[in-house]
């Protein structure tokens, strides 16, 4: 086959992959086809149009010449049959690629998950014409296998309690590979399950697959029982870390005077130093894991529904996104701000270049006990952020 014809067939060929649903044909343009007019040798040019009429002949295309003085002159190539070409080129068609793509992916997906399978169907129709799905073309089937293969694990709780790499390397069997796909995978899963205000990082985190998987951090009058002994916290001085599997359960010594959750490492120390109280303090770091989820949740169906929860973060967007999150964990208690604040954010705040404002209005609409702080952010006629190492440490001002 003439390398010029190939090149114009297979250019032709790929169109056809990006839209199977009308008539697709090649003008032989300066713009569209520059290598045609660069042939300046009539041989050369003669061979590409006979080349061109070969695949004519076996039905791939069909050509259209100028008329009178340039009957000599290709004017566009029209594509007749895009299998017959793909066959005439060696090309795989896309539908095939598709189906063997299918076919790999039911070796191991087990279509439990229905919004898996709708998920798999929705993208092959892509994939069969050529286009990308999820970032990725129907060549790339171990990617693709490997994004499908993680989603189900996670969808079956399999990654609980694993670190990143690990959950990569024991379910994926590559430690890197969860990484490679973290923005597709996070895209995913933020649009099936309505999650579109977090960013990638904050969605892995409530999901629970972070590179270091942290303890639970905690101070107050409570009992953990774990699978070979219970642990009493109550004297332990300034706090305990406990990995989050060996808590099975947990007693209250004694109702706390009120419990703090703390979004930063550097504040959830300075206050268990310097705040000694019959206080339930306990670190989030950033957004709960599902670990400390089921433990906030424990600590709010054990504690009297008098007591008062606060929570102590960054005044921005991300702060107030952890805010609302652990205010959805509690069923029995109001979570309230403490020191997020608007005199605050006004007298120690730091300028921002910009903030999310689509989030900042979601924010201020709701029923959140953030509400208001996220109006204020919105309201700046220069915006501003507050984080939360700029303060001291205080007790709630109910006590």
């Amino acid at each position: 086959m003439n390398p010029y014809s190939r090149i114009l067939l297979k250019k032709l060929f790929d169109k056809a992959k990006q839209n199977s649903q009308r008539t697709i044909s090649l003008p032989i343009t300066k713009q569209r086809a520059p290598l045609y007019f660069e042939i300046s040798d009539v041989d050369e040019q003669e061979s590409l149009h006979e080349a061109l009429r070969d695949a004519e002949r076996e039905g791939c295309i069909s050509l259209k010449w100028g008329k009178y003085a340039e009957s000599h002159l290709l004017k566009s190539i029209i594509l007749k049959d895009p299998t017959q070409l793909g066959n005439y080129l060696g090309e795989i068609p896309a539908t095939e690629k598709a189906a063997l793509l299918e076919s790999s992916l039911k070796s191991v997906i087990s279509g439990k998950h229905i919004w898996i399978s709708a998920l798999i169907e929705k993208s092959m129709e892509k994939w069969s014409r050529g286009k990308k799905a999820h970032g990725l073309s129907v060549e790339q089937i171990e990617e693709i296998k490997l994004l499908f293969i993680a989603l189900e694990a996670v969808a079956d709780q399999k990654h609980k309690d694993m670190d990143l790499r690990t959950f990569s390397a024991k379910v994926l069997r590559d430690s890197k590979a969860m990484e490679r796909m973290q923005g597709r995978f996070a895209a995913i899963w933020r649009k099936q399950f309505g999650l579109d205000n977090l960013e990638t990082k904050e969605l892995f985190e409530t999901i629970g697959l972070s590179k270091f998987p942290w303890p639970i951090f905690l101070k107050g009058a409570i009992k953990i029982i774990s699978p070979k002994t219970t642990i009493d916290c109550s004297n332990l001085f300034p706090y305990i870390g406990l990995p989050p599997d060996a808590i099975l359960n947990l007693k209250i010594e004694r109702q706390p005077d009120y419990v703090l959750t703390i979004e930063n490492l550097a504040s959830f120390n300075r206050y268990v130093h310097e705040i000694r109280d019959n206080s339930l303090v306990i670190y989030t770091h950033g957004f709960p894991t599902p670990s400390l989820k089921e433990f906030l949740a424990q600590i709010d169906k054990k504690v009297s529904k008098t007591i008062h929860f606060y929570h102590w973060g960054d005044i921005d967007v991300g702060g107030l996104k952890i805010f609302v999150y652990i205010e959805q964990i509690l069923n029995r208690h109001q979570l309230k701000p403490h020191l997020m604040n608007s005199v605050y954010l006004k007298k120690r705040g730091e300028e921002v270049n910009s903030v999310d404002r689509k989030t900042l209005k979601r924010l201020a609409h709701s029923q959140s006990q953030i509400s208001e702080l996220a109006k204020t952010l919105l309201s700046l006629e220069k915006p501003l952020r507050l984080e939360q190492e700029n303060v001291d440490p205080e007790v709630p001002k109910r006590f």
